[in-house]
């Protein structure tokens, strides 16, 4: 509550009946997410044959002539990176308040994340858009990787761990007048994954444009609902 007042930022609490809903929502997602992602089936050569790029709409067809193993690397190390992100809290003093609280969010929104993202994928298995790229090698695209294209992984990743640490940042009534920079460069991380992803031939753009949404939304609200006094 003094914090409050001296506006030196938020503080959070933890509620043991919260808690335990939220990872227990975590790890159920990724334990059906699992079992789901066993029963993908691999595309057979005839089915990559019918695949006709003419049959999506104009915005997704374009990632259907993407496909750069380049991109895909840069894509992972972004993905690494991203996993320590928060780390860069432990720069500023105030942030190292409430460790444990902020340890605990952290760790729910990367919990679930990666079950969402899995449980959706292995339950919509879109197939890949450089499966329709005559370009690409058959070997990949006979993948069961190759089925599980929505939404986008890398980038919901990239954008709950950019919007968490905004999150925490913003939170610290010091930082104020950082806002602006803070928010942006956490918008900015997530978009440069998607382009990747697109360049990559991995996802179609509303792959990105969905998985961006979860994971802000989740890097976001997680904390948002720990706010207390």
């Amino acid at each position: 509550m003094l914090q409050n007042m001296l506006g030196q930022g938020v503080t959070y609490s933890l509620s043991p009946a919260r808690e335990v809903a939220l990872f227990s929502a975590g790890i159920s997602f990724n334990a059906l997410g699992y079992i789901q992602s066993r029963n993908i089936s691999i595309l057979k050569v005839e089915d990559i044959e019918k695949l006709d790029r003419s049959d999506l709409d104009g915005l997704d067809k374009t990632a259907t002539y993407n496909y750069s193993t380049k991109a895909r690397y840069a894509s992972d190390k972004l993905l690494i990176g991203s996993l320590f992100l928060p780390t860069i809290l432990m720069i500023e003093p105030y942030q190292r308040n409430q460790f444990g609280e902020k340890g605990t969010m952290l760790a729910q929104t990367y919990l679930i994340n990666i079950g969402t993202t899995l449980l959706v994928k292995s339950l919509v298995r879109r197939t890949r858009p450089f499966v329709y790229n005559e370009n690409a090698p058959l070997s990949e695209k006979l993948k069961a990787d190759a089925r599980m294209s929505f939404f986008s992984g890398h980038t919901s990743f990239t954008a709950s761990s950019a919007f968490f640490t905004a999150s925490m940042f913003a939170a610290n009534g010091q930082n104020k007048d950082l806002a602006p920079i803070i928010w942006s460069s956490a918008a900015i991380l997530p978009a440069v994954q998607g382009y990747l992803r697109w360049k990559a031939g991995k996802h179609f753009p509303t792959d990105i444009f969905i998985g961006y949404a979860i994971g802000a939304g989740l890097g976001y609200l997680i904390p948002k609902i720990h706010e207390g006094f």
